[in-house]
């Protein structure tokens, strides 16, 4: 994944040059490709290794770089938004709802980019982008997720409470 956190890092460090409109392919593919791997869980914004958590900062500029690549559109979900980020379920048919394993409490803003495992359920809540929720949750009524936060297994997160992001 070397040539990946490369071109995420030197992009990063060019970000108040970048504009969504002259960007290099490849920096459009790889950050697109990062958020992809967040989405999916494949990758976390920090891991334990050997006992101690270790940040992955590439990730972190990867979201950022995101937000700056990407304009507003309009966004259909239970109500009309206008983001630079989509929903992650809206695109997702029946099947793929019924396979994530995941109860979706309308309305509950799940931000693509988040990691949702299953047996959680998701009251009407917020979950930014970046937010690893392992198996076994309930992120309860108006519970906010914030950016990159991780939620370990079985955890009840209370209605109204909230888990500050990194971003």
């Amino acid at each position: 994944m070397n040539p990946l956190i490369n071109t995420i890092e030197t992009a990063y460090a060019n970000i108040n040059t970048l504009q969504t409109t002259d960007t290099e392919t490849n920096i459009i593919n790889d950050v697109n490709q990062t958020m992809a791997l967040l989405d999916a869980g494949t990758i976390r914004v920090a891991d334990k290794i050997n006992g101690e958590w270790v940040v992955n900062s590439w990730i972190k500029q990867a979201i950022l770089l995101y937000f700056k690549l990407n304009s507003c559109q309009p966004m259909p979900g239970f109500n009309q938004f206008f983001d630079k980020i989509p929903l992650k379920f809206n695109q997702y048919n029946e099947d793929q709802l019924r396979d994530s394993g995941v109860r979706i409490v309308p309305p509950a803003s799940v931000r693509y980019g988040s990691h949702i495992e299953a047996n959680t359920v998701l009251m009407p809540c917020f979950v930014n982008t970046g937010a690893f929720i392992s198996s076994g949750c309930m992120i309860d009524t108006w519970a906010t997720v914030g950016s990159c936060a991780f939620i370990g297994k079985n955890v009840h997160i209370s209605g109204g409470a909230g888990i500050g992001g990194v971003l």
